[in-house]
């Protein structure tokens, strides 16, 4: 079942701070959580202005290397995921 998503009103929510335009999206899709349908989340994210980058976070290597590139990162996917990419996003020092 797809979740449906209510319209959210983006205006102003980077007020004071520069834009974010590139998203690295780490993507476990051997997960229970992250091997779902995605498009109407990444058709919204695109809808407001992010360039995505998907990486598939089971198989993605040298993830530092990768989110250097970004603005900022979005992980799906499981527990486990999560603690996959937590040193990189400390270590990348992105959102």
């Amino acid at each position: 079942m797809v979740e449906q998503f209510a319209p959210l009103n983006m205006d102003g929510l980077a007020k004071g701070r520069p834009a974010l335009r590139r998203a690295l999206l780490l993507r476990n899709t051997l997960s229970r959580s992250g091997g779902g349908d995605l498009a109407p989340v990444l058709a919204f994210l695109r809808a407001g202005g992010l360039t995505l980058v998907e990486r598939d976070a089971s198989v993605a290597t040298d993830l530092v290397s990768q989110a250097s590139s970004a603005d900022l990162i979005i992980v799906a996917g499981g527990d486990g995921t999560i603690h996959h990419a937590g040193p990189t996003l400390i270590e990348a020092g992105k959102p």
